[in-house]
């Protein structure tokens, strides 16, 4: 009965208003809707810009990104692969080396750095200036090269080009039980421990020719020597 009642107010006002109060409450309506309208489209606007803001600034992260540490290590990598290329001597290979050889009190008795070399004739004894002159060494188990001794020569397997090592040579691998003057006039007793110190200039598991393929003219001739291919060596 009351909800009746409410209704027929409703609609005794809405007769009773005059045509100007009607367009009045219409006009207000429809600017409310407008307005509940704009204020839907401004918040879309305004969600639509921040997600492009976000869309942008996540992309410029990605643009300057720092390089990742990972990298240097990846051309690590790389440079590793690189030299694992290089040819390592095998069994009957040969070596371009230069060398010193020590004894365990650290006197020098042999070395292709050059140096005095003193060399006796009779009573008596001559001192000369030498040059740095590399040498070659056949890792032939037959090969008999004057000073190269098994032990020098074992502990070159697998050498590659531009490697230094540092080898130990027991007497037994040495000159054994006999002592012997180097070509620098140094006496090596019996039974000495030898040291060398070993830099690896080029390696050829292919013959002589392979071994110096380029350099061959490097260090030629007497008062004027050349210089060709003497870089890669």
């Amino acid at each position: 009965m009351r909800a009746q009642q409410q209704q027929h107010l409703i609609f005794c006002r809405a007769a009773n208003d005059h045509p100007s109060q009607r367009r009045e409450r219409n006009t207000n309506r429809t600017k409310s809707k407008k307005s509940v309208a704009a204020a839907a489209a401004a918040a879309a606007a305004r969600q639509n810009r921040r997600q492009f803001l976000s869309a942008s600034q996540a992309a410029c992260a990605f643009l300057f990104l720092p390089p990742r540490e990972e990298s240097a290590n990846a051309l690590e990598e790389v440079k590793d692969k690189e030299e694992d290329k290089e040819e390592e001597v095998r069994e009957n290979g040969l070596l371009l080396v230069n060398y010193e050889g020590r004894l365990k009190d650290g006197t020098v008795f042999d070395s292709t750095y050059g140096g005095l070399i003193r060399s006796t004739s009779g009573a008596s004894v001559s001192v000369r200036e030498s040059e740095t002159q590399p040498v070659v060494i056949s890792l032939n188990a037959n090969a008999i090269q004057p000073g190269q001794v098994k032990g020098l020569k074992r502990g070159l397997l697998g050498a590659k080009r531009g490697e230094k090592r540092e080898i130990a040579v027991k007497p037994e691998d040495g000159f054994g039980s006999s002592e012997i003057v180097s070509p620098l006039r140094v006496v090596v007793p019996a039974k000495s421990e030898l040291f060398y110190t070993v830099e690896v200039l080029r390696v050829s598991n292919a013959g002589v020719d392979a071994l110096f393929k380029g350099v061959s003219l490097c260090g030629v001739g007497v008062a004027n020597k050349t210089t060709a291919g003497c870089g890669d060596i």
